[in-house]
């Protein structure tokens, strides 16, 4: 069984045979097929809308659509240690824990229930509490996961653009 993490950044690289590197693993993984567009874990082509392109070639930029890609968690370090500018942030299982991954600082994994009260959110609904019920747990690690993304997700386009400061989450 595998991870099905929600995904999503953007990564510039030195050159474009650092970047046709990158394309050529990626291709081989299944994650983007043979149009060089993103294949998500349920087999379909990201329904990406407007003239979105996975992959720039004149500014060696590879593109990840929000999406869910099954085990692709699992390379992302190695895909940001390639780039120079950049990177992807998303959630990993059931958004429990947050994930970024940027060119400059590898890849840093966050317990997202400790990032959500960090920033003064009240506790998820104990699996304790006799009036429990999962699916309002199931929210709250939703919501705080979206926060956690829609929060690292500007500063990582910040990142892109102007690639001097690291991410600090």
């Amino acid at each position: 069984m595998g991870e099905h993490p929600i995904l999503e950044g953007t990564l510039q690289f030195p050159s474009l045979e650092s970047l046709e590197e990158q394309i050529t693993k990626l291709q081989r993984a299944g994650y983007l097929n043979t149009d060089e567009q993103w294949v998500e874990d349920n087999g379909k082509t990201n329904p990406v809308s407007g003239d979105y392109e996975a992959i720039d070639r004149e500014e060696l930029v590879i593109r990840l659509p929000e999406g869910c890609y099954r085990n692709l968690n699992r390379g992302l370090s190695g895909l940001a240690d390639s780039a120079t500018a950049g990177g992807i942030v998303g959630t990993i299982r059931c958004q429990r824990i947050g994930i970024i991954a940027t060119a400059d600082d590898g890849q840093v994994s966050v317990d997202l229930e400790q990032w959500g009260l960090s920033r003064g959110w009240d506790s998820p609904p104990s699996i304790e509490d006799e009036q429990y019920i999962p699916e309002k747990r199931d929210e709250w690690f939703r919501a705080v996961g979206k926060k956690f993304v829609d929060t690292h997700r500007a500063a990582l386009r910040g990142e892109y653009a102007a690639s001097d400061e690291p991410i600090t989450v």
